[in-house]
């Protein structure tokens, strides 16, 4: 037990953060995708270790081949940033599973097994794995692959990592046109570079779907949202004008800069732009901030 609590500390200290993957990383990575039961989770102690096993009952076949009924997964349950994947006896897992000399175990640690509330849910996550594999039947094209993700938009189970992956993958763009190595913490090697490779028209349909509240612009970051932005969109305009008074009182400047830069503000605009947003954030006191900023702004401009 000693032994097994020093390894424990040990791996505190060794282990590090994973990038987050995404479902395509995930799909990539994987020999075996499963849905299945989970009938068994034990935990077991050796002189050196603790480890868990997890027995999976399979009920469909998303990826690869298998004849087994069942699936025998060995895992580590004292794993700690990252964690371990979770087996909940009697639920139903999404179990994205990597082969190494026939012994099984999960791929992406926790990102690996996935637990959705209904089989309707279920039916859709593994539709949109199923429609990911048919991409690359052929050869890897990146435009379809770009398609897939927005496509992801629509779907309650791949939506919010789909928001995630846009404006991570624009976070990379910048980091990188910066000249900064792509081993900085600050770059997500997962996030698929879909802001490099989408195209206008990829770029109307998000726009076109926020002004809509299709989709929640408050899932996007402010640079994501002018990185949208198209000149003489009246619509759009008034939108990332309505983001302003948020930022304001978040004190968030570098937004509301980018926010102006992108619209090209002056200081002589200040007294429409005041107009603007009256109804949106009536404090007196936000006007001093916006004042600030655009004089800030001003000494970007004379740079």
């Amino acid at each position: 037990m000693i032994n097994s609590i020093i390894w424990h500390l040990i791996s505190l200290i060794t282990l590090y953060p994973i990038d987050p993957l995404y479902l395509n990383n995930l799909i990539d990575g994987s020999d075996l995708i499963v849905e299945a039961e989970i009938t068994q989770d034990s935990i077991y102690e050796t002189k050196d270790n603790i480890y868990a096993e997890a027995i999976l009952l399979i009920k469909k076949v998303v990826k690869g081949q298998t004849n087994n009924e069942s699936i025998k997964i060995k895992y580590y349950p004292l794993l700690f940033c990252p964690e371990g994947p979770t087996f909940i006896v009697g639920k139903d897992v999404i179990a994205f599973i990597k082969e190494n000399d026939g012994k099984a175990k999960i791929y992406g640690l926790s990102y690996g097994t996935k637990y959705f509330a209904t089989q309707d849910l279920r039916n859709q996550y593994t539709q949109r794995i199923s429609e990911y594999l048919k991409l690359n039947e052929d050869q890897i094209d990146s435009l379809k692959i770009v398609n897939w993700l927005l496509d992801n938009l629509e779907y309650e189970t791949t939506s919010r990592e789909t928001t995630s992956i846009i404006s991570n993958s624009l976070s990379n763009q910048e980091h990188l046109n910066q000249g900064n190595s792509k081993n900085s913490l600050e770059y997500n090697k997962n996030a698929y570079p879909i802001t490099r490779l989408w195209t206008n028209e990829h770029k109307s349909i998000i726009r076109e779907k926020i002004m809509t509240n299709e989709l929640d612009s408050r899932r996007y970051s402010w640079k994501l949202l002018c990185h949208l932005y198209t000149q003489h969109d009246s619509k759009f305009e008034k939108l990332l004008i309505e983001k302003i008074p948020e930022y304001l009182d978040k004190e968030n400047y570098y937004a509301i800069l980018g926010i102006l830069k992108v619209l090209e503000f002056k200081e002589q605009n200040l007294t429409q732009l005041q107009q603007q947003i009256i109804e949106i954030a009536p404090k007196r006191e936000n006007y001093q901030k916006l004042k600030s900023s655009i004089i800030e702004f001003n000494k970007l401009l004379v740079k």
